[in-house]
């Protein structure tokens, strides 16, 4: 393998959860500008099919799996199409999770059940089900893997009024320093993003009623800007790469310099 072969994802094949928007379909699209074979997985059909036919559009295979990635039966689902279809899976990015926005926020004190458990579920428990039948398919097939996990900014600061998701990245920042630690002995590698103020149609959306908030952010970010999905997507590709093969355990923060105000 060349030295520069080494930072791309030529004949590998890759899972993206949530691939069919915002920073997920810019994971999704970098890994296929890689050289990866991705399968798009996400509850919206229209966005996954958009997701799938760009990525086709530049020469590469791609598979849409409309799933919902909290249930273990429909990631039991996903597992095997992509086996299906390309007989192999070499990489896992579970990026599925989010909160409800700034305005579906909750104080601690209003938070329901119900909203606790969906951020949880959306979140970690979505990267747990995942994780784990990804792993043992690993091991049955005695080949090496890895995973990179969506944390956030917000495993190590507090979140106001979303104190679920919060917790929720947390649990995700520790879940890969676990999985990598019982994992190793497989050559499985875990690994971790944590963005912080990310631009998508999303978030552009949420502040859109609010522009004093977004430049109060603008403001904080040492490099002046907000990151791209691109910014998140070239680093997952890097740690998804042989580029990376000596990096298990670590959480990659994604913040144009934020972190350290804290």
């Amino acid at each position: 393998m060349s030295d520069l072969a080494v930072y791309g994802l030529k004949d590998k094949v890759a899972i993206v959860t949530g691939g069919s928007a915002g920073i997920g379909k810019g994971i999704a699209l970098e890994m296929a500008k890689a050289g990866a074979s991705v399968v798009v997985a996400a509850r919206n059909s229209e966005r996954v099919e958009t997701s799938v036919n760009e990525i086709k559009a530049m020469g590469n295979r791609a598979l849409k799996v409309v799933a919902d990635v909290t249930k273990r039966e429909e990631v039991d689902s996903l597992i095997q199409q992509t086996l299906q279809e390309f007989n192999t899976i070499d990489i896992l990015v579970n990026n599925v999770g989010g909160i409800l926005g700034v305005k579906g926020g909750r104080p601690f004190l209003e938070a329901s059940e119900d909203f606790w458990d969906g951020i949880l579920d959306v979140n970690l428990k979505s990267t747990f089900l995942c994780s784990k039948a990804f792993v043992k398919l690993a091991i049955d097939q005695k080949k090496k893997g890895c995973i990179v996990n969506m944390s956030s900014l917000s495993d190590r600061a507090p979140y106001v009024s979303v104190a679920g998701y919060g917790v929720a990245k947390a649990g995700i920042t520790n879940l890969t320093a676990t999985m990598a630690v019982e994992l190793g002995k497989y050559n499985i590698r875990v690994n971790a993003v944590a963005p912080a103020r990310i631009e998508t149609s999303l978030s552009t959306g949420l502040y859109r009623d609010m522009p004093e908030i977004r430049q109060a952010q603008l403001k904080s970010i040492p490099l002046g800007r907000f990151g791209t999905p691109e910014d998140v997507g070239r680093v997952v590709v890097f740690l998804a790469s042989e580029a990376a093969g000596y990096i298990s355990g670590a959480t990659i923060v994604i913040s144009g310099g934020l972190t350290h105000l804290f």
